[in-house]
């Protein structure tokens, strides 16, 4: 005799049971609206890397800021002393008693003498000179680290500075060539004093004319070189701080999408 099993009973619920057994979807076919999506579109947007060249472009414009602040300083203080309101060098202040021989001391005094008259004469120029360079000192650095800082308005800026101490540098270059020469004749010549206290007659004769060359290559390619150098550190930084990279870096972050 053949058993004939019972005939399923219908689900009260009228869902089909292969439905309801059915294994759950796997996360990886969940569309896009599924919980993975949500929670992705919830966190918070990274913050652009710094690149490294923005970090030395920043460094470079703080270095030029100071080397700007102090030249700029040094410079105003000069027009500082009582010796411009008579326009004449007291021989007194600028010696040093330790100079014995009276030929170098009246050679000092003529030295400093010219070097104050040629930076009074200049003074019109030199004087508004010195202070642009102190005040643009002054804002590179104040800038630079705001710029550090991430601040998204510092970096526009601080482009402009080191473009406008560029040019302010180069003018002062040119504009100053009599000042420094006279300065630098005083500061070679108290130089070679000095040797000439503590070296022999054999070896002074050696080092007065190595004093000469050296003089001589300071002002053909030192200055020029030292020149050069400052330009192409100035525009190079404001040159690295315009790329896209530097810009998305001080772009405000975007705010994260808050869950509806």
């Amino acid at each position: 005799m053949q058993f004939t099993p019972p005939p399923s009973e219908p689900n009260p619920s009228g869902d089909d049971s292969s439905e309801l057994n059915a294994p759950p979807e796997s996360p990886s076919r969940v569309g896009s609206h599924g919980p993975r999506a949500d929670a992705s579109r919830l966190e918070p947007p990274r913050a652009a890397k710094r690149p490294r060249y923005v970090f030395a472009a920043l460094l470079t414009a703080l270095a030029l800021g100071l080397g700007c602040w102090t030249d700029g300083y040094e410079r105003l203080r000069t027009y500082q002393t009582p010796l411009f309101s008579s326009g004449k060098a007291e021989p007194a202040m600028v010696l040093d008693t330790a100079i014995r021989d009276e030929q170098d001391r009246a050679r000092t005094a003529q030295l400093y003498e010219q070097y104050i008259s040629v930076a009074d004469r200049d003074s019109k120029t030199a004087f508004p000179l010195a202070a642009a360079t102190w005040v643009l000192g002054g804002a590179l650095i104040f800038f630079a680290l705001r710029a550090l800082g991430r601040r998204t308005q510092a970096r526009d800026i601080l482009v402009q500075i080191l473009v406008v101490q560029t040019a302010i540098v180069a003018l002062s270059h040119f504009m100053t060539t009599d000042i420094r020469n006279a300065q630098l004749d005083l500061e070679m010549h108290l130089q070679l004093i000095m040797r000439r206290q503590t070296l022999t007659a054999e070896q002074l004769e050696q080092a007065a004319p190595m004093f000469d060359r050296l003089s001589d290559h300071i002002r053909r390619f030192g200055v020029p070189g030292w020149l050069v150098f400052r330009s192409a550190a100035g525009l190079l930084a404001a040159f690295a701080l315009t790329r896209p990279r530097a810009r998305a870096y001080f772009e405000p972050a975007p705010t994260a999408p808050t869950e509806s």
